[in-house]
């Protein structure tokens, strides 16, 4: 969203005073006059900060999972001030008998804080005890730990202690039972009658781990109504340093959908802007109990908001505002995803041109009979490369590592038979981690697959870590040649070569820790990417001394 159609800068020190004086603000949405919406609520929201890496997110209990106060609900890297995403947030669809209702989470709130009780009545918004909860690994004498609130649904371990993730979890709890809350001109319906439990955490730890976060929504349909038809969807405005110039896309064999720079030089992030993704890694159960992924994805621009339940319920399902079917206009074909293209190598549907974008991924339908619940995991993937496009194969290379590692319930290292490109396959045993007290440590020699459909494509390095030297092995048909690049963890590039094919079809190039100069490396993480035509692997590699 353009910073000058947003509420004034309000400072963290403005954010508590404000809270002294139960007074708040909402998001803001620009209406057709240029103004700004302001939600007048009778609670103050409560705001959390997830900040165990090198993002910098802050989610809220009104059914956001990025808030959007400066520097924007994701900052990126931590502590720079750049915005990479000013607010993302949660919207539920559904069918209850004959008429569809819909709950936002974006620049209007249709949440309220806290659960729906047992009587069917919900929690009082205004109650200080129904806010974002944070906990931190080997810190057991905080507030937030000792008045972890279990009996609102937070989740506790086996010893029956709050139950951390990763180095930081941030919980809270929030509802859209309350029909005054439901004015929203995307919304405005009667309520759906569902409470979600959001559990965010992330990991400290260097390699992709540094980049991403996790999202658990815990949706439970507690009013009674038959819920047909559902979707639950991630809404989001990415802003890419600049507002003004981004773009989108998304990748169906990922089940992610992506926002990017839309030139080559940003005005806060210079010429090596960062990629932002969310992943559905586990999405909610169809009938048939099937684990859906992305089952749609939908792109606007700023002028083009939903301003009716109808419109936001259309755009869930992967349809035009008016209810239209999409069509691919490269290929003819009628679809739910919109520009699914290949930005890196410049063929399908590309989104154009660049300005201030919404982006909506959904998963569904299915159904929620009375007291059903669904889990959802969102995953939240940042990759910054050397340039716009680098960072889009290194966003695309964390989330594989991601959804991997998620399959295999974060136990560390990684199986050997787990490949990342199996991430969407029914046999890849997507669930909910098993064992989430462990912390990631590197190793496991995990090669990343392409997005590619030619599965004979394949990269293999190692040894991994490696002392001193790694060697690349690929399939390169000869006469021909592949382009291969290591970067730092800083997206540099500090060597480049070219590996010829070979007529036995394996061909291979040694990296012996130095740039192209013959400095040598420290030891520490690296990607090598590897590319021949439109085809790509990136590995990352643990270089020792």
């Amino acid at each position: 969203m353009t910073p000058s159609r947003r509420l004034p800068a309000l400072s963290l020190f403005l954010i508590l005073a404000v809270s002294l004086i139960l007074a708040s603000t909402a998001l803001a949405r620009p209406t057709s006059e240029e103004q700004v919406l302001i939600q007048d609520m009778a609670f103050v929201p409560s705001l959390g900060t997830l900040d165990a890496n090198n993002l910098g997110i802050r989610p809220s209990n009104l059914g956001l999972i990025m808030y959007g106060l400066p520097p924007g609900g994701l900052e990126y890297p931590l502590g720079s001030g750049n915005p990479l995403v000013y607010g993302a947030g949660i919207w539920v669809g559904a069918r209850v008998e004959d008429e569809i209702r819909v709950v936002t989470g974006w620049y209007t709130y249709e949440f309220g804080p806290g659960p729906i009780f047992e009587d069917g009545t919900w929690a009082d918004a205004s109650d200080p005890i129904y806010k974002v909860y944070k906990i931190v690994r080997g810190d057991t004498t905080s507030e937030d730990y000792l008045s972890w609130p279990s009996d609102q649904g937070a989740p506790l371990n086996q010893q029956g202690n709050p139950r951390i993730i990763g180095e930081q979890t941030l919980w809270c709890v929030y509802n859209d039972a309350d029909s005054s809350l439901h004015n929203s001109e995307a919304g405005g319906t009667a309520p759906l009658g569902i409470e979600i439990q959001q559990t965010m955490y992330a990991f400290d730890t260097d390699g992709a781990f540094a980049d991403v976060a996790i999202a658990e929504l815990k949706i439970i349909n507690k009013l009674g109504n038959m819920l047909d038809s559902a979707y639950v969807s991630i809404w989001s405005d990415p802003d890419i340093g600049s507002a003004t110039n981004d773009l989108v896309g998304c990748d169906t064999t990922l089940d992610v959908g992506f926002g990017y720079n839309g030139s080559d030089f940003d005005d806060l992030y210079g010429m090596s802007s960062p990629c932002v993704g969310f992943d559905f890694l586990k999405g909610p159960e169809n009938v048939a109990g099937e684990v859906l992924g992305m089952t749609a994805f939908s792109k606007h621009g700023a002028l083009y908001d939903p301003v009716t339940y109808l419109e936001t319920y259309n755009l869930m399902r992967g349809l035009q505002k008016d209810g239209a079917q999409v069509t691919n206009p490269v290929s003819g074909e009628i679809t739910r995803y919109k520009v699914p293209g290949d930005p890196v190598a410049g063929t399908g549907w590309l989104d154009l041109p660049p300005a201030d974008k919404r982006m909506v991924m959904s998963a569904g339908p299915f159904t929620m009979a009375p007291g059903d619940t669904q889990t959802v995991v969102i995953g939240i993937v940042v990759g910054h490369g050397a340039d716009r496009f680098e960072s889009i194969e290194l966003m695309k290379a964390n989330d594989r590592i991601l959804q991997a590692s998620f399959n295999n319930g974060f136990k560390w290292p990684w199986k050997p038979e787990f490949d990342a490109r199996a991430g969407h396959d029914a046999d890849a045993g997507r669930r909910l981690p098993e064992t989430s007290e462990a912390t990631p440590s590197e190793g496991g020699g995990l090669i990343i697959g392409s997005a590619s459909e030619d599965r004979g494509w394949n990269v293999s390095v190692g040894p991994n870590p490696g002392r001193g030297m790694v060697t690349v092995r690929c399939h390169v048909p000869s006469p021909g040649h592949a382009e291969v690049k290591v970067f730092d963890t800083s997206g540099r590039v500090v060597h480049r070569a070219a590996i010829e094919g070979d007529p036995s079809g394996v061909s291979e190039w040694t990296w012996h820790g130095m740039t192209y100069d013959g400095e040598e490396m420290p030891p520490g993480i690296y990607f090598i990417r590897v590319r021949s035509g439109s085809r790509a692997e990136t590995a990352k590699v643990i270089l020792l001394r």
